[in-house]
C-alpha cells in the first residue's frame, strides 16, 4: 500500500452544496436533511452518509413486491419512496405504509437509481432513455435518449437559477441537459462506458468508468479540468469530501485522490483482492466500503489505514451508508446488516434471504432496502 499522509480539516461537501441549493430555489440534495434521501448515496457529493441516529434494534416495517428483480437503488422524498424494478416500471410508495402511490412503465428494465429534483423524478431505463415525470403524478414531462445503456443516477448543478441535470451513459458520454426540458447543454466523451453516477463538487463534476480514470469535468462548460488514472476499470461512484474523492476500482484497490492537486494520495489493495463495485462512503475520518472479496472495509481517509473489516457471507456490490455512529450495509448473501462505525462489530441483521446488490436508503429513521427476490423492504424502530 502507498500512503502519504496530509494533515487537513474535514469538510463534508454535501454541506457545502446543500446550502448552495437552498439558496438557489427549492431543491436540495443535502443529506443532512434528516428526513429525505433525494439521489443515489443521498447528497450531490455521494457521500452516502446522513446525521440520522438509528436504533440498534430495527423491525421490518412493511414490504412491496414488483415483477422482476430489482437491482435500481430507492430514493426517499416528501414521506415517498420511489425505485425502480426490472419489470420496466418505476414505483412511488408512501414510506410509512409501503402502499403504491403511482406506478410508470418505462422501455426497458430500470436498473438505474432515481433522482428527485424540483418535483420532478428523473430516471432512466436500461435502454439508455432518461425519464422526467412528475413526482406527484408519475405523469411523463419529457425524456432524453442517449446512446447507450444508462445505469447510474443522475445529478445537478446549479448556475444562478438554471438547474442542469448531469448522467453518464454506456455510450462514453456525459451529458448536461436542462433539467425543465431536457435539452442537451454539453457532452463530455471518455473513453469507455461509463457506469456510476456523477458527484458534484461547487462548479466541478467528478465521474469514473470503465477507462480507469477519474474525469474532472467544469460543470459550466464540459471543459476538461483533468483525467486521473486509478489504474482498473470504476464500476461505482466517487464520493466526494471537501477536495478529496474516494473510488474503488476492479482490480481490488480503493484509491484516494486530491481533486485540487489532481494525484492521487494513497491506494489500498491489489490484484489479490477482491474488485470493488461497491460505492463508498464517507463521513468525518473514515471511509467505509463492500467488496467482492465478501468484505466491508473501514479505512482512514487521511492515511489510507484499514482501520476495520467485517466479513460476510458473498459479494458486497451494495453500498453502505453511514448513519452517524452506525453503518447500514448489505451483501449478496441476502443479509442487511447494521455495523457499529467505531469497531465494525455487528449489532444487528436480518435475512432477506434473496440476493442484495441494490443500496440502502435513510431517512427518518428509516431503512429502504430492495433485494433481487423483486421485493422492497422497509424496516425502523421496534416500538
Amino acid at each position: 500500500m502507498k500512503v502519504n499522509k496530509y494533515r487537513y480539516t474535514f469538510l463534508i461537501v454535501a454541506v457545502i452544496t446543500g446550502v448552495l441549493f437552498v439558496l438557489s430555489g427549492d431543491y436540495s440534495v443535502s443529506a443532512q436533511e434528516q428526513n429525505n434521501w433525494p439521489i443515489f448515496r443521498g447528497d450531490a457529493a455521494l457521500s452516502g452518509s446522513i446525521a440520522v441516529d438509528l436504533p440498534s434494534e430495527l423491525k421490518l416495517i412493511w414490504t412491496y413486491t414488483t415483477q422482476d428483480r430489482i437491482k435500481s437503488s430507492p430514493i426517499i422524498y416528501n414521506n415517498m419512496v420511489f425505485i425502480g424494478s426490472n419489470d420496466s416500471c418505476l414505483y412511488a410508495l408512501n414510506l410509512e405504509t409501503g402502499k403504491k402511490i403511482w406506478s410508470f412503465k418505462a422501455d426497458k428494465p430500470i436498473e438505474a437509481p432515481p433522482f428527485y429534483a424540483q418535483e420532478t423524478i428523473f430516471v432512466a431505463s436500461t435502454s439508455g432513455i432518461l425519464y422526467a415525470l412528475e413526482a406527484a403524478t408519475g405523469n411523463l414531462k419529457w425524456k432524453f435518449i442517449t446512446g447507450d445503456t444508462v445505469l447510474g443516477s443522475a445529478n445537478i448543478i446549479v448556475e444562478k437559477e438554471n438547474f442542469f441535470l448531469i448522467i453518464g451513459s454506456y455510450d462514453n458520454l456525459l451529458y448536461c441537459l436542462d433539467s425543465k426540458t431536457g435539452k442537451k447543454m454539453w457532452s463530455y466523451e471518455t473513453e469507455n462506458y461509463i457506469n456510476g453516477t456523477p458527484a458534484v463538487a461547487g462548479d466541478n463534476i467528478i465521474s469514473g468508468g470503465c477507462d480507469a480514470k477519474c474525469h474532472i469535468v467544469s460543470g459550466l462548460t464540459g471543459k476538461k479540468i483533468a483525467a486521473i488514472d486509478t489504474g482498473s476499470y470504476i464500476a461505482g461512484s466517487i464520493a466526494v469530501s471537501n477536495q478529496f474523492g474516494v473510488v474503488g476500482n476492479y482490480e481490488g484497490q480503493l484509491v484516494c485522490l486530491d481533486l485540487k492537486k489532481k494525484e492521487i494520495i494513497w491506494k489500498y489493495g491489489d490484484e489479490d483482492s477482491g474488485a470493488f463495485f461497491s460505492s463508498p462512503a464517507i463521513a468525518r475520518d473514515k471511509v467505509v466500503i463492500g467488496s467482492r472479496d465478501k468484505k466491508i472495509y473501514c479505512a482512514h481517509l487521511e492515511t489510507g489505514k484499514i482501520l476495520w473489516t467485517f466479513t460476510t457471507r458473498d459479494s458486497v456490490d451494495s453500498s453502505p451508508v453511514i448513519c452517524n455512529d452506525k453503518v447500514v450495509a448489505a451483501s449478496k448473501d441476502g443479509f442487511i446488516y447494521l455495523l457499529n462505525l467505531l469497531d465494525g462489530k455487528e449489532l444487528w441483521s436480518f435475512e432477506i434471504g434473496a440476493p442484495i446488490t441494490s443500496s440502502p436508503a435513510v431517512a427518518d429513521k428509516k431503512i429502504i432496502m430492495a433485494a433481487e427476490d423483486g421485493k422492497i423492504y422497509a424496516f425502523g424502530e421496534d416500538k
